[in-house]
């Protein structure tokens, strides 16, 4: 807050001092009162340091400085929306590692009123994220909000302690080491969970878990295959004990009947005669299926004033393509309009006899959906109140229909229940 030669020197002395390997800025977005010019504190890192990595943290807007990373966070952390925000699809000439942002709840802090943390659950957000090859973050810092005497008398420090607790069992190696240095494994449509490899890439590890995102936890035919190199160990790493497995051509197969699931996670480590080379390490694409026949599934798509006279920018990250990209997870959202209006162009008129609409991570309590053949007449096909989320489906006539409108007619403003409407995805069809 030194101005700008006040806060490059501060930043100076300590690149010249440290010679770091990397830098973050946390929110280092551009000041309103123009304080601090990041081109200039970024360029007097590489001058002073040209190897140190400059990472840009929770940036809205990439175009500031000659950063090298940026870390995009995802959003969502209380109650029922711990799950929100999954994936961004940034396309970027850089690197754009995603991150969760969850904060741990207090029951006595403002966004999190009357809610205890649960740990368990906040160890499945993390090893989700990890599993779906993202970033963990579990934040408290701001959060701490119910007085203690000490810091194990904390709600959010005993969170904190019971997730480390489950992490590191006595008397047995950690758990920890299944999904820290650790990359996406090569199993991503499994029922059960997740696999996440080694950096060194000779051991494998099989997360089972429930979540909402459909994962099952252990399998009930009680075996798991998959395909998988030579194996020279499996082992249970919740009791540490090696568990039988046989080799049946190109697949590993591993009975599970000694194997009793863990509340949060279930964990194999497969320990491989060689390590896995790039071929067999590359993911598959984790592609939710696009509801078959959809006419919507990724036509142009707007975000719109609900006079649809202007377009607005998204919400975060939340853009127009979001509402129509075949994922259940993603959803577009309009800024700065508490009520807005999604558009989209199915590119020549079909004979349309049902429409469905899926909510994100906020809903319309009141919405209308309009549909023109031509863009400049208008009608209103439905017209919904006291609508609670999720999917909502309606019938039309089947008259010739290229343009969809989905107005939000409330929440129009704060303090509105659905805080503001997210649509997930717009399903069309003849």
């Amino acid at each position: 807050h030194g101005g700008d030669n006040g806060a490059i020197r501060m930043v100076e002395e300590a690149v010249v001092r440290y010679k770091p390997a990397a830098l973050w800025f946390d929110w280092a977005s551009p000041d309103p009162d123009g304080y601090v010019s990041l081109d200039a504190l970024y360029s007097m890192i590489r001058v002073q340091s040209p190897e140190t990595v400059i990472v840009l943290n929770g940036v809205q807007t990439l175009y500031q400085g000659d950063w090298d990373v940026v870390c995009v966070e995802g959003w969502g952390a209380w109650g029922d929306r711990i799950w929100a925000t999954w994936p961004f699809e940034l396309k970027w000439p850089k690197r754009v590692p995603v991150e969760t942002w969850r904060l741990i709840a207090d029951p006595a802090f403002d966004s999190s009123k009357g809610i205890m943390p649960d740990w368990q659950e906040y160890l499945r957000v993390q090893l989700t994220v990890i599993g779906q090859g993202f970033v963990a973050n579990m934040d408290h810092s701001p959060t701490i909000a119910t007085p203690y005497r000490r810091l194990a008398e904390s709600v959010v420090a005993q969170a904190h302690m019971a997730m480390a607790d489950w992490a590191s069992p006595p008397g047995i190696p950690p758990l920890y080491e299944s999904y820290t240095n650790v990359s996406p494994g090569p199993i991503r449509d499994a029922d059960w969970g997740y696999t996440t490899v080694s950096l060194g890439r000779e051991a494998l590890y099989i997360h089972m878990l429930e979540n909402p995102f459909g994962k099952t936890g252990m399998p009930a035919e009680g075996t798991i295959a998959l395909p998988c190199p030579k194996a020279t160990e499996v082992r249970w790493m919740n009791r540490d004990v090696s568990i039988p497995f046989r080799q049946d051509g190109g697949q590993l197969v591993i009975p599970l009947g000694d194997v009793e699931a863990d509340p949060i996670d279930t964990i194999l480590k497969i320990t491989l005669a060689a390590p896995l080379n790039d071929e067999q390490v590359a993911p598959a694409p984790d592609l939710r299926p696009i509801p078959p026949g959809n006419l919507a599934t990724h036509k142009p798509a707007k975000l719109l004033s609900t006079d649809g006279t202007h377009s607005l920018i998204a919400s975060g990250f939340a853009f127009a393509r979001y509402g129509v990209d075949g994922h259940a997870w993603t959803w577009a959202q309009g800024a700065y309009e508490w009520a807005w209006m999604y558009h989209v162009d199915l590119e020549r008129p079909y004979a349309i006899r049902r429409v469905a609409i899926n909510f994100g991570g906020g809903w319309a309590t009141e919405y209308k959906v309009h549909v023109s053949e031509d863009g400049f007449t208008w009608n209103t096909v439905a017209h919904a109140a006291d609508c609670m989320g999720g999917r909502m489906e309606h019938a039309l006539d089947g008259s010739p229909v290229r343009y969809i409108r989905v107005e939000a007619v409330k929440p129009d403003g704060p303090d509105q229940e659905g805080v503001q409407m997210a649509i997930a995805e717009l399903e069309a069809y003849e």
